[in-house]
């Protein structure tokens, strides 16, 4: 005889929608999901109720007729937001910007340069999320004489709104073991910079 307490009943709505289209030069996906306060899933697929969420993913191509510039296009989602169903209120908001130009100098010769903002802002009510900013840029100039040999060059620079103490302080001064979290700053700093050379050569027998 099972003498535990039986589980409170709880019930609501829920809904998922998506949009999703490809082509040759403009792609789109987009998703809004929908769950009440009273939903409830025992499978643990869906781990949390109670929000609004909406992510929009979508990219732009351009295909010049000439041959030097092969492509170049924009890449602009990759937004998500969420927002608590009980009040409204939003939690946070997530955004990437991204754009990428690849260059063919000649058959052997070619360059990509891609540049990314990527920022959250957060409501500190709803969430223990920290606003944060980062902008990252990637150049990479590759030389292939022929299939199984190149050379790259490459270029990759980081910065974010990251505390130059680089630790929570605790009142006495020193850093906060328990709290590990990159503390944020206004301003943004420079946490990665890169130049590297690759070079790759296949050996035939």
């Amino acid at each position: 005889m099972d003498s535990g307490t039986p589980p409170t009943y709880a019930a609501g709505p829920a809904s998922n929608f998506q949009l999703q289209h490809t082509g040759h030069a403009f792609n789109l996906q987009s998703q809004y999901q929908d769950m009440s306060v009273g939903f409830r899933t025992q499978l643990g697929f869906i781990q949390t109720s109670n929000f609004h969420n909406g992510q929009t993913h979508m990219t732009y191509q351009w295909y010049p007729k000439h041959r030097l510039i092969q492509s170049y296009g924009l890449e602009t989602n990759l937004l998500d937001r969420d927002h608590a169903v009980a009040n409204g209120a939003l939690v946070y908001e997530s955004q990437v910007f991204r754009t990428k130009v690849n260059y063919q100098f000649t058959r052997a010769i070619s360059a990509r340069v891609i540049a990314e903002y990527d920022s959250t802002l957060a409501d500190p009510a709803e969430t223990s999320l920290k606003r944060t900013k980062q902008v990252g840029t990637e150049a990479l100039l590759t030389w292939l004489p022929h299939p199984g040999t190149a050379v790259y060059l490459g270029y990759n620079d980081d910065v974010q709104n990251l505390d130059r103490s680089q630790c929570n302080r605790l009142p006495g001064g020193g850093c906060d073991p328990n709290n590990t979290v990159a503390p944020r700053a206004t301003n943004l700093l420079n946490d990665g910079r890169q130049i590297f050379i690759k070079a790759s050569y296949l050996l035939r027998f």
